[in-house]
């Protein structure tokens, strides 16, 4: 006979009554779990609704572990068995989302209403995140402010916060309308399964019509369009160069983005990465704490095609910390004076803000993509001083491209 919802749900049930212990270490890991999300997400709280959710996948992977007669493989079979989805609907398929459903299931019927809010709330978190990343790649915190404060969505002005928006009310919301479908037929938590990523969804985009001149289907309200009208909206970046007389190359805005782009591409593509040895030895003695080796490996990993887009945010805003240099002192050691007084030592600016916002994103995907499950690890528990020398590890990095981009005439 196949496996079904009801029959693994059966399962896990039989186990709690037997062992009544089983029951409350279920709900009291997952509030455990939710509180791990919102701890890492107050720290990051000022990224508004550009912010993503940091969620303990391990924690959350060893939730039945108690239960042996409850196993993954039979979690899955018995979601594709009732759903009836195929193989390749990804979201549909993720045991991820198939054991949280499974536990509110569970918590609708013991009425254990906190339970299913925070198991609604772990799935939203990822929706969250999966829309987020692939809507708006490298969100900028500051033009997300500016498009909250022109959206026409009543729940963006409600909760400031994603955090609040999707424990508060979306998670409240759903489990109420849904609990009692899913208690006639435990096959209604598709349905239920469906609006958290319906609701996330319509968020960030809705009312999408065909753009006639890409043929691309592009939503007309919503956090995205808004967002990327007030990214178009934005001030250029100022040249750098402010004296008529200076031998700064860049003489013109448009200059200017070409040689981000140019430096952008540069550091994403160059594949043959050498780094000067004395260079490296430069960044060791101004950073404390890293070795020769530790310095190479994370700057190598940075020479990705993948990090196009935030390399690029990060070069943009350094050009724009590092206005008023010519082009001859971009090329020469003070350029790495300029960028100690301008950006690692300074303080309390929106641009210097952002930047370590963004770097502390991409050395989160070079960690988690680039390097071992240990060191990804490892990384997380760093102290902020220790996470802002890495930062600066970077910024060493994409001067020297800079210079090597710009500099090394042919």
């Amino acid at each position: 006979m196949s496996v079904n919802i009801d029959n693994v749900y059966n399962k896990l049930a039989n186990d709690i009554r037997a062992n009544p212990s089983l029951g409350y270490n279920l709900s009291s890991s997952i509030q455990k779990i939710v509180h791990i999300v919102q701890m890492h997400f107050v720290q990051k709280i000022d990224d508004g609704y550009c912010s993503k959710f940091t969620i303990p996948d391990r924690d959350l992977n060893n939730i039945f572990m108690d239960f042996p007669n409850v196993t993954d493989v039979e979690i899955k079979n018995a979601f594709a068995v009732d759903w009836g989805v195929p193989p390749a609907a990804h979201m549909h398929n993720n045991i991820y989302y198939h054991r949280l459903l499974l536990i509110m299931l569970h918590a609708a019927k013991t009425n254990n209403d906190a339970l299913g809010y925070n198991a609604l709330s772990l799935i939203l978190f990822r929706i969250w995140n999966g829309r987020l990343c692939l809507l708006i790649k490298w969100c900028n915190s500051e033009i997300m402010r500016a498009a909250v404060s022109k959206i026409n969505t009543k729940l963006v002005r409600q909760y400031q916060h994603p955090l609040d928006l999707v424990q508060d009310y979306f998670a409240k919301t759903i489990y109420i309308k849904y609990k009692p479908y899913v208690l006639r037929d435990s096959v209604e938590t598709k349905r239920t399964f469906e609006q958290c990523h319906n609701r996330v969804k319509q968020l960030f985009g809705s009312n999408n019509q065909i753009d006639l001149e890409t043929g691309k289907t592009r939503y007309q309200t919503g956090l995205q369009p808004e967002y990327y009208r007030a990214h178009k909206d934005r001030n250029r970046i100022s040249i750098i160069g402010n004296d008529p007389d200076s031998d700064d190359k860049f003489s013109t805005s448009s200059d200017l983005e070409s040689t981000i782009d140019h430096v952008s591409r540069f550091i994403s593509t160059y594949k043959q990465v050498t780094y000067d040895v004395r260079f490296i030895q430069m960044v060791t003695s101004n950073v404390k704490g890293f070795s020769v080796k530790s310095v190479s490996d994370i700057l190598e990993k940075m020479h990705k095609l993948k990090y196009y887009d935030i390399l690029r945010e990060i070069v943009e805003i350094i050009y724009r910390r590092l206005r008023g240099i010519t082009q001859q002192e971009m090329c020469s050691q003070k350029a790495y004076d300029y960028l100690k007084t301008r950006i690692i030592s300074s303080k309390n600016t929106r641009d210097v803000e952002f930047l370590k916002q963004i770097t502390d994103k991409l050395l989160d995907q070079i960690f988690k993509n680039d390097f071992n499950d240990k060191s990804y690890d490892t990384y997380l528990l760093k102290s902020d001083n220790h996470r802002s020398q890495i930062r600066s590890v970077i910024f060493y990095g994409i001067i020297y491209n800079i210079q090597k981009a710009t500099c090394e005439y042919k």
